[in-house]
This record gives structure tokens, C-alpha cells and sequence, in this order.
């Protein structure tokens, strides 16, 4: 944090709380758009589900490269903040959904 004066440690902590929140938000909309996925595949086989959410990761990725690209010109947020934030809940997001194919039990029949 900035030590000269309570104004710049003011600008300093706004800035690491919206990049927190804005990582906050991706990791929630990665984790609600694989559920959205989930959900409508759940009447299709397994291999489909599987390729859907896949597929669904990749779109992910791209727009989530994209909106890096984007946001690259603005300066309201803290960029290290964001940075952490935003791997920490893509971490836990992609870990909770491999645990949850890991401990399907699944039946698979042909």
C-alpha cells in the first residue's frame, strides 16, 4: 500500500477490491455456466453431457482471453488482485467439477 498519503492508499484499496470482485465474478460465472450446460444435457448420454461441457470450457477460455484483451486499457482495478483472484477461483471452479466427474457413479452400459 502507498504510504504517502490516505488518499492514495484509498484509491489503492478500491482498485484491489474490484479486481477481487471482478475475478469473484468470473470464477461464479464459470461455475454457473457449466451447471447451465449440465442441466441441459441431462437428459442426453454421457458422452454428449461430456463433450458439451468440454466445448462449453473452450468457449470459456476464449471469451475469457478476450475480456483480458479488453480490460488490458482500463486502470480501475488492481491488476495482481484481479490476476490472483481470478486463477484462484478458476483453480477451485475446474477442481470442483473434475471431483464431481471423479465421484459420479455412473453406470456405463452398452
Amino acid at each position: 500500500l502507498h504510504v504517502r498519503s490516505r488518499r492514495q492508499r484509498q484509491m489503492c484499496i478500491r482498485d484491489s477490491i474490484w479486481g477481487v470482485l471482478m475475478g469473484v465474478a468470473i470464477g461464479g460465472g464459470f461455475v454457473l455456466a457449466t451447471a447451465a450446460t449440465v442441466l441441459a444435457t441431462s437428459n442426453s448420454t454421457p458422452s454428449m453431457t461430456m463433450a458439451v461441457v468440454l466445448g462449453g470450457w473452450l468457449v470459456k477460455m476464449v471469451v475469457l482471453i478476450l475480456l483480458f484483451v479488453w480490460l488490458r486499457g482500463f486502470d480501475f482495478y488492481d491488476n495482481t488482485a484481479f490476476a490472483v483472484t481470478t486463477l484462484a477461483a478458476l483453480v477451485v471452479a475446474l477442481t470442483a467439477e473434475a471431483w464431481g466427474v471423479i465421484t459420479s457413479r455412473t453406470a456405463y452400459l452398452s
